[in-house]
């Protein structure tokens, strides 16, 4: 089975709020006993819009933790330097709420 994971659960894993991190923590846990992990590249793109997040923290956090990219998802091809645009990014970093985690599982 695989579990796709959105931005805000990543969000939450990072967060220094000890209560949103360890509950982020442990639902990845518990899907990854399920199976494999994967974000799509949409929300690798939220993701890099984050303050301090470049793409190459990004690779190298997916990787040590074994979080696969779905770079085909929503059609996106090649790289994903071309996705967000400059102005997407600039609104997502001035944004400080928070969502709700979502999971989505693909049997």
């Amino acid at each position: 089975m695989t579990t796709v994971v959105d931005s805000n659960v990543i969000v939450a894993l990072w967060d220094r709020d000890d209560n949103l991190n360890a509950a982020a923590q442990m639902a990845l846990d518990a899907a990854l006993n399920r199976g494999r992990l994967v974000v799509p590249a949409p929300v690798f793109a939220e993701l890099m819009a984050l303050p301090g997040r470049a793409e190459s923290f990004l690779d190298a956090f997916f990787q040590d933790t074994d979080v696969g990219v779905d770079w085909a998802s929503k059609n996106v091809s090649g790289g994903l330097r071309d996705v967000p645009s400059r102005a997407m990014l600039g609104r997502r970093r001035k944004q400080q709420g928070r969502g709700q985690a979502a999971f989505w599982t693909i049997s």
